[in-house]
């Protein structure tokens, strides 16, 4: 072997094989995240168009109903301005627009649940987009995108004339919304530390996180499910102390489903909502979302 290629073999190959590897996952990581943004731009785009070609007429209806209810779409326009003017939330339809009482139910949460009376309180929350459930489309209610700064959820394709089906229905969104708007929150108003802290504080999290500092939102340790996912519901639930299974996918999704279930409970005190929750929030939790709504 020659003293050039021993050289290669012992420097060179290694330092060039490690480079490809590197930039190939690099690469493939901004392929992902652009094609990903991409996508959704071009929902929200389309939505906006969609929008803007439609006739807002106080004869003009909305090709669903709710339960008995006819709804027209002036009334859906006053509910979005309502939306926008308290919040500073801009509704984006898809071919399946939210109907009024929907977007009255994101005041209603926004505004009373939330105790949030001024626009752009939550700043990474800008639009709340209506997409038509498909078997391509996923998740299947819905999912925040703080890339984005948009909630896009799926909205019904027709609505049951049952009372307690419709019943149901509202529930469900309403609990949904409450639960997407708890991820807007997170990136709006905590930072990684305080993240932690309420996790480790109040979650089931703190042999799971230990002594780790995150870097940022994301940071694994705040997207590791928690040991106990797997095990019957019941231990789940007692064991954990948390409103559902899915409370213990990673420590956004216990956030979220904690914060839903005391914005759920909160409406009901109020008579907003008949929707029944577990009591299973603490006071002083209940304090600490409190004082996270009303800081700066």
């Amino acid at each position: 072997m020659t003293p050039g290629n021993s050289f290669l073999r012992v420097f060179v190959t290694p330092f060039v094989t490690a480079f490809v590897t590197l930039f190939g996952k690099v690469f493939c990581t901004i392929f992902i995240a652009f094609a990903r943004s991409f996508f959704f731009q071009f929902l929200l785009l389309s939505s906006s168009a969609w929008a803007a070609q439609t006739t807002l007429t106080p004869e003009a209806t909305i090709g669903t109903t709710f339960g008995t209810k006819t709804e027209t779409t002036s009334e859906r326009a006053q509910a979005e301005l309502e939306l926008l003017k308290k919040t500073g939330i801009a509704v984006l339809h898809s071919a399946q627009p939210y109907e009024a009482w929907q977007l009255q139910a994101a005041v209603q949460i926004l505004t009373i649940g939330l105790g949030i009376h001024k626009p752009n309180k939550l700043n990474r929350l800008k639009y709340l987009y209506s997409q038509a459930p498909t078997r391509q489309f996923f998740p299947p209610k819905g999912f925040f995108s703080n890339e984005l700064q948009a909630i896009i959820l799926t909205t019904p394709k027709e609505a049951s004339n049952n009372n307690n089906n419709n019943n149901n229905n509202i529930c469900e969104f309403y609990e949904t919304l409450s639960h997407e708007i708890g991820h807007s929150v997170v990136f709006s108003l905590l930072s990684p530390s305080a993240l932690r802290h309420l996790a480790i504080e109040f979650g089931p999290w703190a042999k799971h996180i230990g002594l780790q500092a995150p870097t940022n939102l994301q940071d694994p340790i705040f997207m590791t499910p928690h040991s106990d996912y797997n095990m019957p519901i019941e231990a789940v639930l007692i064991h954990n102390n948390v409103p559902s299974r899915y409370a213990l996918s990673n420590v956004h999704e216990w956030f979220a489903e904690t914060f839903s279930n005391w914005v759920i409970q909160t409406l009901a005190e109020k008579n907003i909502t008949h929707c029944l929750q577990d009591d299973s929030i603490s006071n002083a939790l209940k304090q600490e979302f409190t004082n996270i709504l009303n800081s700066n």
